[in-house]
């Protein structure tokens, strides 16, 4: 029973102390234990002082501790005959969020206590293993914690036995969402183990309640854009925007952003991928005398990738030349600091160069108004008719895969490394980027060592590539060198 949301007039005999509950919140890592779901259950809320709210913050949030078994004869779910100790215990209780504490409550048939005993223990042996690991708390905040937990479920029931593996697979990792992928439940979970102790019963119908309730809805087909589409995009950026009868009616969108990702001409799946791009758009309204119907759209945008990402997007519909063309653009990377978004997008555009390569064909979206935040997109797509060849294609992805693998090294082995043109070079491996970055690790106890140079990485006619570390009058930099030899 969640605690916070019983109705009912008859308590519940043995209810969670304020130790326990706490108790349960970190061991879950603040997050509801359901693996379909996986809120953050902790925030701050605004204060009130005698009823009236302030301008100070103090803690709160969303979560509640739910019992797996309940106390008989009372409207507690899952009755058992456990003594008032027991049921009061860390060990009967599951953190999750209000909804999700509704929903076993609603559910309790499906919901059984072998089920929520197997959700609370591979929630709270994740969080454990990612406080632990090195690895895995460096690589976290770049992919999403449904994608970390359903690698978890893979080795449900000895998942601390398999922190390896789990490291491994959360490095190799190549997409950082799947929200609209089948959760990945083993078979262990529909058939009784005798291996696993917490474990007695199949958890098929509380795995189906999960996917009704917390799973989304199958995509639609999607389908290419069209007059329609561009009205809706006008509307959604300019609501309250007065057309004049009888002439060409232009806005500029100054800040207007897109995404572009892919289509499979085989099943006409549309790609999880949104490579997010910036730039100006200019949307065009062909009015007649009667500007409630028949008007012609046009759209016609430019945009492009930050510095990290070199490519770019062209629209023309409905406008003069109906070109429609995404091409490859200079690539600057100077900084050596990351935020989560960049590294998001970068993921997300290795994966989408794969998909090009492999035959998917380009397509774009256009972006809906959402306070600046760019994270929402028209469902209808528009074809991409010019594209890069294919050598600059995979010259694209490679950068691309290189730009991450810089990243993923700077963040395992807390190193500032700066990307440069040598980094890029085909004949460095990545197994020699991996191994030269851990040799400086080694020896980097004290700090990265100043003047330092490692040995070779790459060599070739008349010259090699090293990882050095150079200081100078107010700056550093460590990055991948190619000196020509004399």
């Amino acid at each position: 029973m969640a605690e916070e949301h019983n109705q009912s007039t008859e308590k519940c005999r043995a209810d969670f102390k304020i130790g326990v509950r706490r108790a349960l919140a970190a061991a879950a890592g603040n997050r509801c234990s359901m693996p379909r779901c996986l809120q953050e259950t902790a925030m701050a809320v605004t204060a009130k002082k005698k009823g009236v709210l302030t301008a100070e913050k103090r803690p709160g949030g969303i979560g509640v501790a739910a019992h797996i078994y309940g106390a008989s004869k009372t409207n507690c779910p899952r009755p058992s005959e456990l003594d008032d100790a027991a049921l009061s215990n860390f060990s009967n209780g599951i953190w999750c969020c209000t909804n999700c504490g509704r929903l076993i409550d609603e559910h309790e048939e499906a919901f059984t206590a072998d089920a929520l005993i197997a959700y609370k223990y591979v929630r709270e042996t994740a969080n454990s293993v990612a406080s632990k690991s090195p690895i895995i708390s460096k690589l976290l905040p770049s992919i999403t914690h449904l994608e970390y937990e359903e690698i978890v479920w893979k080795y449900y029931p000895d998942i601390e036995k398999n922190t390896p593996k789990i490291e491994a697979d959360v490095r190799n990792s190549e997409s950082i969402k799947k929200f609209h992928k089948p959760f990945y439940f083993p078979s262990i979970l529909t058939t009784p183990t005798p291996s696993a102790p917490f474990v007695k019963a199949g958890l098929t119908a509380a795995t189906e309640i999960l996917t009704v309730q917390l799973v989304h809805p199958p995509k639609l087909k999607p389908k290419p854009g069209d007059q329609k589409t561009i009205e809706c995009i006008a509307k959604n950026w300019y609501p309250r925007w007065d057309l004049k009868p009888n002439i060409r009616n232009k806005v500029s969108l100054g800040e207007f952003y897109g995404a572009i990702t892919a289509i499979c001409p085989k099943t006409g799946e549309l790609a999880d991928e949104r490579v997010k791009v910036y730039g100006h758009g200019v949307v065009a309204i062909d009015t007649g005398d009667n500007i409630e119907s028949g008007n012609r759209y046009g759209f016609a945008c430019w945009l492009r990738g930050r510095d990290e990402l070199p490519i770019s997007w062209t629209l023309n519909y409905n406008l003069k030349g109906d070109v429609s063309e995404i091409k490859q653009q200079g690539q600057r990377l100077t900084s050596l600091y990351w935020t989560d978004s960049i590294v998001e997008n970068l993921k997300q555009y290795e994966s989408l160069m794969k998909k090009l390569i492999g035959g998917w064909a380009p397509v774009g979206l256009l972006g809906c108004w959402t306070d600046f935040k760019g994270d929402s997109f028209h469902d209808d797509y528009f074809p991409i008719h010019k594209m890069p060849s294919e050598s600059g294609l995979r010259e694209m992805h490679h950068r691309a895969r290189r730009t991450n693998l810089i990243i993923e090294m700077s963040s395992i082995y807390q190193l500032p490394l700066k990307i440069s043109d040598a980094v890029f070079c085909t004949d460095l491996s990545d197994e020699a980027i991996e191994q030269a970055c851990l040799d400086l690790k080694n020896v980097s106890a004290n700090g990265v060592p100043s003047r330092y140079r490692s040995e070779p990485c790459a060599t070739g006619d008349g010259w090699d590539i090293r990882l050095v570390f150079e200081t100078g009058f107010n700056r550093f930099a460590l990055y991948f060198k190619k000196t020509i030899l004399t």
